[in-house]
């Protein structure tokens, strides 16, 4: 038998039929919402729907005429100023974020402004306030027009001139004294000598011409024979005892006269303040001092004190980070406040700070556990003069956050001192 005949060949069709048949089947149609109450005819009608938008287009609304756009060109550096001023405003943000990391690291975030109203500057008004009397409109477009009030009626500029009351001045009326010559110390010795002999003179003369009474011989126990000699030799005893009570009446006649040039304690303190007043009169001096640690207590009543005693108006703030002196008073009373801070006291002084109580104990909340003052440190961070007294009192104030120090010193017109004090490092940072 014979083998069967081949297939017949593929034609095109039938590859289009093969093709047709690997495809995917369609999806069956979506099921469509349908509303089975359509809307109002207030809600159809878009004159009463308060939610359409005539300019989103409808078929009741009117077609706009497209008007046809002309080929523009643009300018020359249109372009690169727009690009420079991408970079600058880039560079802005690059310096507020690096400002911002600086502050954060010093704990002072609150106090620094970082917004760009601290690097640029407001433009300047269409017209300054004091040019608004002499302007018709406000504007200077005004004087292009012949509309300034100047020589009119109502105009703020006229034909008087306004004087002054004169005052006078503040020296005024004072005879300033001449400065003394001074001398040297041989010149004021020299000087001294010369009035005390005349003086001398002046009483050897009243006394011849008895006026004063003679003066009566100072007899001691190594010339009382020289100058007592007839009755030396009749009764010495006599002579000695009578010499013994002249010594005692002169010696009480001494200590009575300088009792009586002593002042009084109220007159001291008096005399105290008076000069205070009078150096606090020649110029106000002020300065600052950091220091580490402030717990000792020695260290607290020796500044306390002192500043009461020199008449110092000023504040203490005790924070956890560091304490801040801040004092006011004349060119003396600063120097005297000067030496007590960066000389007399020891600051690294760890002796036993608490007291001792009844039977050798403590009272609660104390320990026997001192403070390491090894590392503290007393640094002079300002010192300049002022107009007037920022202080009215001396006190210690305790603050724990950076803005309640500023508002503290800000009383006293101070308040830039501890952002100084803030930034300041002594040497034994920088190890």
């Amino acid at each position: 038998p014979l083998p069967p005949p081949p297939p017949p060949p593929l034609t095109a069709q039938a590859n289009l039929k093969k093709g047709l048949a690997a495809l995917p089947k369609p999806l069956p149609p979506k099921k469509r919402l349908e509303l089975l109450h359509g809307p109002s005819d207030d809600f159809a009608d878009p004159a009463k729907n308060p939610f359409f938008d005539p300019a989103l287009g409808h078929e009741s609304a009117s077609q706009r005429n497209r008007l046809a756009k002309s080929l523009r060109f643009n300018l020359k550096g249109k372009f690169i100023v727009q690009a420079d001023a991408i970079r600058q405003a880039a560079k802005m943000d690059d310096l507020k974020k690096r400002i911002a990391q600086s502050t954060k690291k010093a704990g002072l975030e609150e106090q620094l402004d970082v917004s760009d109203k601290a690097y640029k500057r407001d433009l300047p008004p269409d017209i300054e306030w004091w040019d608004t009397q002499l302007t018709t409109n406000h504007t200077y477009d005004d004087l292009d027009y012949g509309l300034a009030k100047i020589h009119s009626s109502d105009s703020a500029i006229t034909i008087y001139v306004q004087h002054p009351i004169p005052i006078p001045p503040v020296h005024s009326g004072k005879q300033i004294p001449p400065r003394a010559l001074m001398l040297t110390q041989r010149e004021q010795k020299k000087l001294r000598r010369q009035s005390r002999a005349e003086n001398f003179k002046n009483i050897s003369d009243q006394r011849r011409l008895g006026l004063l009474p003679p003066e009566k011989p100072k007899v001691k126990p190594s010339n009382f024979m020289r100058v007592l000699t007839q009755e030396a030799i009749k009764d010495p005893t006599l002579v000695e005892a009578q010499m013994k009570r002249d010594i005692a009446e002169r010696a009480a006649k001494h200590i009575q006269d300088n009792q009586q040039r002593k002042l009084t304690p109220q007159a001291r303190r008096e005399k105290i303040a008076q000069q205070l007043q009078l150096d606090a009169a020649k110029g106000i001096r002020s300065c600052a001092f950091k220091i580490k640690y402030l717990s000792h207590g020695q260290h607290k009543f020796k500044v306390d004190k002192t500043a009461l005693q020199l008449g110092l108006t000023g504040l203490v703030i005790l924070n956890p980070k560091f304490n801040l002196v801040v004092v006011e008073a004349g060119a003396k009373a600063i120097k005297t406040f000067k030496k007590l801070m960066l000389t007399r006291i020891d600051w690294t002084n760890t002796c036993r700070t608490t007291s001792i109580r009844t039977n050798n104990t403590l009272e609660e909340g104390e320990s026997h556990e001192q403070q390491d003052l090894s590392a503290n440190t007393c640094d002079l961070i300002w010192e300049g003069e002022l107009k007037d007294r920022g202080f009215k009192t001396w006190r210690f104030k305790s603050v724990v956050s950076d803005s309640g120090a500023s508002e503290a010193l800000e009383r006293g017109n101070a308040g830039h001192l501890w952002l100084a004090a803030t930034k300041f490092k002594d040497a034994n940072d920088y190890d």
